[in-house]
């Protein structure tokens, strides 16, 4: 869990590196707002599940999960606002990252289950596989359309 840790938190390089301003109309904020709220809700109900099987790892199971937090919100963001095919990858393999987090905590400290182990076995390595493509991606194609403003 710690090494998890310290290979997302090397993860805000690479959305530093890549950073541009933030630009957004209203369907851009009202999408943001509701990922982010539902992400929250999955967040806390996972974090009070699994937080006192942790017993002594409850401190870094909160980081882990707070890292991943932070990294996804601000993926979810960084695609919104670009749109493009290399924002889309980063932001896919967060969301596949944490989806496999969220089974490995539940599966470790909750409900032991082997359904929970194929799903990590299939999503731990289709976000490694985004995370490459994010890496040798160009910003060329861009997915934001200027005809539909939203609202």
């Amino acid at each position: 869990m710690i090494i998890c840790v310290i290979g997302y938190a090397m993860m805000f390089y690479f959305l530093y590196y890549n950073h541009k301003s933030f630009e957004y109309n209203s369907r851009d904020v009202f999408t943001l707002v509701l990922g982010s709220v539902l992400y929250t809700i999955i967040f806390f109900l996972t974090y009070n599940i699994v937080r006192e099987p942790m017993k002594e790892l409850s401190f870094i199971g909160f980081l882990h999960l707070l890292l991943l937090y932070v990294l996804l919100i601000i993926g979810g963001m960084h695609y919104i606002n670009i749109r493009s095919e290399k924002s889309l990858w980063f932001f896919l393999a967060m969301l596949d990252f944490a989806f496999s987090d969220f089974m490995l905590l539940i599966d470790v400290f909750y409900l032991q289950s082997n359904e929970l182990k194929v799903l990590r076995l299939i999503c731990k390595p289709l976000a490694l596989i985004f995370l490459v493509n994010y890496m040798i991606t160009k910003y060329d194609l861009k997915l934001k359309s200027e005809e539909f403003e939203g609202f």
